[in-house]
């Protein structure tokens, strides 16, 4: 008889894998923390005066040879007011400009929009707030201004008796 086979011997158990290796990533630049954004005021434009809107110009018509050069006008802002009359009015007004007590505490700037007509010698006919700063001490101070400034006659070459005017007052503190 034959001895029994016996079956082949079986392989060896495969080895263990190996531990994991940790992987590193490199670290994320993180992003910067949002600053608060700070509302953007506009800095006090120049005064402009108040014109009514008007139709577009007809299209010019090509002249077949140019007109003689006419002597210059003095320069001029919308509405037909000299820009150096524009002038002495804001700084007349910044010249009265006060700030609130109570805003200044606060910290509250902003710009306030009047609309005033102005009579032949300067004076103020009538104001209204054109559109608030948001804050009432402002839109007060604005409109006070107003009642206390002494403005300079119109121009003797400027037509009419009143010229109604738009006038952006900034309050900003530094």
């Amino acid at each position: 008889m034959q001895a029994a086979e016996e079956p082949p011997p079986l392989p060896p158990p495969p080895a263990p894998p190996p531990p994991p290796v940790p992987v590193v990533q490199p670290p994320r630049p993180r992003a910067p923390a949002p600053r608060p954004v700070r509302p953007q005021v506009a800095e006090q434009a120049p005064v402009q005066p108040y014109a009514p809107p008007v139709a577009a110009p007809p299209a010019p018509v090509p002249s077949p040879a140019p007109a003689p050069a006419a002597p210059a006008a003095p320069a001029r802002a919308a509405g037909g007011v000299p820009s150096d009359y524009v002038g002495q009015i804001a700084a007349a007004l910044n010249r009265v400009k006060r700030y609130p007590p109570g805003a200044r505490a606060r910290r509250a700037e902003g710009v306030v929009t009047v609309g005033f007509v102005l009579r032949r010698d300067g004076s103020v006919a009538s104001a209204r707030l054109v559109r608030s700063s948001g804050e009432t001490d402002l839109d007060e101070e604005a409109e006070a201004m107003l009642r206390r400034v002494s403005l300079p006659p119109l121009p003797a070459d400027m037509p009419g008796n009143t010229v109604e005017l738009v006038v952006p007052i900034r309050f900003g503190l530094r």
